[in-house]
């Protein structure tokens, strides 16, 4: 097919899917437009997903999404193709991993750096609403870096399509940590869950790692215990961090209000969909 196998890629699975229905792996293109450049190669079983309406459906709209919207910030779609039993997505290869790794090992983000990587990701999403499309799944692990270090969003599994202004969608998905709170009580939400998202992403960034930041307060025991609970009864915990000057204000429209990780429960509390950044607003 002329790709050469180079190895395995275990940590770069840009898809909901199980991984008994799917490998990746890392491979040099032979022949042809890009010879010797190196790629992603996504391999799909097509019996097992197609067993499983979700995963069919999960499957349909990554496809959908990578080949219609392209941006520099989003990972790209360079190939696909079929066999009998097999589909293949050949993608950029983003040697930088994931930001949720360079979180771990940094432990908190300076200001200045933050700034950098919510700048992106909202270029990013700003793209996708455009096009009519809800992340819905934003979190440091669908995050990954290039070679230069610039941000690449991932996995569009459970991305919503045909989404504009007026129109909402009732499905229950996401990550609880990232989950706005219209998502959990399925009051029908729009593209302004993808910006409580990036509230919550962007605190776990100055208070330091997400394995720890995660984690919801106010909860005997400082556990996770029941957080859909705590979210919808509006005790989500998270405070933006003391001394922290682009907290809350770093949102548009939320200065003198509290910022999405503090529990606002109100899809109003969050940034609406459309709504317009100022240029600096990430430097506020």
């Amino acid at each position: 097919c002329g790709y050469r196998l180079l190895g395995g890629i275990t940590a770069w699975l840009w898809t909901k899917l199980p991984q008994s229905l799917l490998q990746v792996f890392q491979v040099r293109k032979v022949q042809g437009t890009n010879t010797g450049k190196i790629f992603a190669m996504k391999v799909l079983k097509k019996a097992k997903i197609a067993c499983n309406a979700k995963d069919t459906a999960h499957t349909r709209a990554e496809r959908n999404i990578l080949e219609a919207v392209k941006h520099p910030f989003i990972v790209d779609l360079m190939y696909a193709f079929q066999t009998g039993g097999k589909l293949y997505l050949i993608l950029e290869c983003l040697s930088g991993g994931e930001l949720f790794m360079q979180l771990e090992r940094e432990g908190i983000f300076l200001e200045d750096t933050a700034c950098f990587y919510l700048s992106e990701i909202t270029l990013a999403l700003g793209h996708l609403h455009s096009n009519g499309i809800i992340y819905r799944d934003l979190k440091p692990e669908n995050i990954m870096l290039n070679s230069q270090g610039h941000i690449k969003l991932t996995d569009f599994g459970l991305c919503k399509e045909s989404i504009h202004d007026g129109a909402v969608t009732h499905t229950f998905c996401g990550t609880i940590e990232y989950m706005a709170p219209e998502i959990l009580v399925r009051s029908g939400h729009n593209r302004a869950v993808d910006w409580w998202s990036l509230g919550a992403l962007m605190y776990d960034m100055l208070t330091g790692s997400a394995s720890q930041t995660c984690y919801l307060q106010g909860v005997p025991g400082g556990g996770r215990r029941d957080p859909q609970h705590q979210l919808c009864q509006g005790r989500g915990g998270r405070r933006c961090p003391e001394g922290t000057h682009g907290g809350a204000a770093a949102v548009p429209g939320n200065e003198g209000r509290r910022c999405p990780a503090q529990g606002d429960k109100s899809p109003a509390g969050a940034m609406r969909g459309g709504e317009s950044l100022p240029s600096d607003w990430a430097l506020a």
